[in-house]
């Protein structure tokens, strides 16, 4: 990325009224330096929910005899329906895809940008029941997908003065103040038992069936993602060394 435009970017507040869009170009430039902050701060798993999981109750356990007199021994067992979640990222470093538009800047030392996102992820949803102590299922389903995520984001910087450098290091944090999630090519790796082509075959017919059945549960999904998305897509602190942008110094990233 140029380090001139940067600079002026991180400097944007005094640069560019708040009504003046940056120029396709300078988005297209910038586009790189920002694929590279998210891909550092991109979590391992994206999000993950136990829900329930290890849920017990007090239950009868056994009796225990005094003389002719019997006591119920009691005692927390495994019970309920356990259910949990984990959404992981496919090859983020070739997988992961980054638009950029609208780049703006409302306010001093803070830059606005619509922003879409392309992952491959896989999803794992594994359930066990039990009842009082006993296990009487446990299943897994895997699959993977092509997930695309349009948001709405603010940048915003400070700045630090280091000992010995010209130029203050920014310190630059992300933020997503909206989200809208899709998803393409939905293949199931393994379901019931099943890997391969018969788990890809009969997730497929599950899928179908649950829209007909229960066409209201995927927009339920999507709008609970999208809230996850907005709670969790804060990145850590970025440091920008300015010093470093100039050519033949490359650009030093420390989270």
């Amino acid at each position: 990325m140029r380090p001139l435009l940067l600079l002026a970017l991180l400097f944007a507040g005094p640069a560019v009224r708040a009504a003046d869009p940056v120029a396709p170009a300078d988005e297209q430039a910038l586009t790189p330096f920002l694929r590279e902050l998210l891909l550092k701060s991109m979590p391992q798993p994206l999000a993950e929910s136990d829900g329930n999981w290890g849920q017990q109750r007090d239950v009868a356990v056994g009796v225990k005899w005094h003389r002719l007199k019997p006591e119920v021994v009691r005692g927390d067992r495994n019970d309920g329906r356990w259910t949990r979640v984990k959404v992981e990222a496919v090859d983020p470093a070739n997988s992961f895809g980054f638009g950029l538009k609208d780049l703006k800047s409302p306010a001093p030392n803070a830059t606005t940008f619509e922003a879409t996102l392309t992952l491959n992820v896989r999803v794992t949803h594994e359930q066990q029941v039990w009842k009082a102590g006993h296990r009487l299922y446990a299943g897994e389903a895997r699959g993977t997908a092509r997930v695309s995520v349009k948001v709405n984001c603010e940048m915003t910087t400070r700045f630090e003065q280091t000992p010995g450098n010209l130029l203050p290091a920014a310190v630059v944090r992300v933020r997503v103040t909206d989200a809208d999630l899709t998803y393409a090519d939905l293949k199931c790796e393994h379901i019931a038992r099943l890997d391969g082509k018969p788990a890809e075959v009969v997730g497929e017919v599950a899928l179908r069936t649950l829209h007909r059945v229960k066409p209201s549960l995927e927009t339920s999904l999507k709008e609970k993602a999208n809230a996850a998305i907005v709670k969790g897509a804060d990145t850590k602190e970025v440091r920008v060394e300015l010093d470093k942008l100039f050519p033949g110094r490359g650009v030093l990233l420390k989270p």
